[in-house]
């Protein structure tokens, strides 16, 4: 340990703390509308088929997470 070098130095990204407390602030209705929309334009900006090229990764992943040993996330319907 005495002859090891010491952690390499690890910078953060800047953000910008102002925003939140208005987001604090907001109900859970209005961070899900958010949160679905900003959704929708990825999905949207994957092209023709995107969005069912995703649903169809969501059913491969509890069998895929299953047969590596791992129990895979909720996925709600």
């Amino acid at each position: 340990m005495r002859q090891q070098t010491g952690f390499d130095t690890i910078s953060l990204p800047a953000f910008g703390t102002d925003a939140i407390p208005a987001l604090l602030q907001r109900g859970l209705a209005e961070l899900d509308a958010s949160a679905a929309a900003r959704v929708q334009a990825h999905l949207s900006s994957l092209g023709t088929g995107g969005e069912n090229w995703v649903a169809d990764g969501m059913k491969r992943l509890a069998p895929a997470a299953a047969a590596a040993g791992h129990e895979a996330p909720p996925l709600s319907t």
